[in-house]
C-alpha cells in the first residue's frame, strides 16, 4: 500500500479556542511543536498515525493561560556609554568573584 507523508509545506499547527470551557485545542503536524508541548507537560489527547506507524498529527488540550501572544518585535534596551561601561564593570566583578569562590 503506497502512502505519502506530509511535506514541510503541508505540515502546520492550528490553535482553536473554546470560550465556553476556556481551553485551547492545538492540533499539529510539526514535530518541533509536539516536542515543545510535551516538554511543557501537555499530553496529547489524540494521536493520528501513518500506516507505517510513525506519528502524523497530535492534538493537545491546553488551558487558556498556557498560550500567550507577544509583540512581534523584540524590545531592546538603549544604554548610554556610561551605562554600558558600568554594566561591563559589574560583569567583570561578578566573574572575578565567581572564579575566586571556585578556587
Amino acid at each position: 500500500m503506497a502512502f505519502t507523508k506530509l511535506t514541510a509545506e503541508e505540515r502546520e499547527t492550528n490553535l482553536t479556542f473554546n470560550e465556553s470551557d476556556g481551553f485551547w485545542m492545538i492540533t499539529t503536524d510539526v514535530q518541533k511543536h509536539m516536542t515543545r508541548l510535551e516538554k511543557l507537560g501537555y499530553e496529547p489527547v489524540k494521536t493520528v498515525y501513518y500506516p507505517d506507524g510513525s506519528v502524523e498529527t497530535k492534538e493537545y488540550k491546553v488551558p487558556a493561560w498556557g498560550v500567550s501572544f507577544r509583540k512581534p518585535e523584540k524590545i531592546t534596551r538603549t544604554m548610554t556609554e556610561e551605562q554600558k561601561e558600568a554594566a561591563r564593570e559589574s560583569i567583570k566583578r561578578a566573574t572575578a568573584a565567581r572564579i575566586a569562590n571556585k578556587g
